[in-house]
């Protein structure tokens, strides 16, 4: 056998073991997506391009959706769990939030030493974005009032409420979460010393 056909059986052969090691180790909810995929390799022509496919097949393995809720127990008893780590789970990020508000405020408003306009414009840019995270992290972590009726009908509309609540929150204030954290690392950037740099750079040049 030639060094080249050698070559492109060893490759065929490594992108179908990688596709089914990727089908054997997909989570419950990725295992149809990973035979679709490993079924694909057998349709691709060159041995290159199917060992490209089997690669990138592996992103399969970084998915890990919760399996379906198949009846009322199950959903009942995710409504016990939700509420369970909803009031033993300290606020931590919303409180963190909230303490760079205070401190970018401060350093906007109360500036300390030399810090020029770009810098202060950085803090309060990241002063408004940790205050609105905070915002939203609080509206995110509240808690409707645990059913008294301990029965799975009671937990399963609590449930269905809490997530009702959740999708409205992150498809109206809460979607504009990632433009917020952008605008949190602008600031931060703004805040260094900028008019500095910049002065040292014109020196420079």
């Amino acid at each position: 056998m030639e060094r080249g056909g050698w070559l492109m059986t060893f490759l065929r052969r490594l992108a179908v073991k990688i596709s089914n090691g990727v089908v054997r180790h997909a989570s419950p909810g990725c295992k149809e997506w990973a035979e679709g995929l490993a079924r694909e390799v057998a349709f691709i022509e060159r041995d290159w391009s199917a060992l490209g496919w089997a690669i990138g097949s592996l992103r399969v393995l970084l998915r890990n959706p919760p399996n379906p809720l198949c009846n009322a127990a199950e959903i009942a008893r995710a409504g016990r769990l939700f509420a369970g780590s909803r009031e033993h789970t300290p606020p931590i990020f919303f409180l963190l939030m909230v303490a760079q508000t205070f401190t970018n405020g401060l350093r906007a408003v109360f500036p300390s030493g030399q810090i020029g306009h770009l810098e202060r414009a950085g803090f309060a840019i990241a002063a408004v974005s940790t205050a609105y995270l905070a915002v939203v992290v609080w509206m995110a972590g509240r808690m409707r009032e645990r059913p008294e009726d301990m029965d799975d009908p009671a937990w399963i509309e609590f449930y269905r409420q809490e997530m009702v609540r959740l999708r409205d929150l992150f498809s109206g204030l809460g979607a504009l979460f990632s433009a917020a954290i952008g605008l949190l690392f602008a600031g931060l950037v703004l805040g260094l010393d900028l008019d500095s740099i910049l002065q040292q750079s014109g020196r420079g040049a």
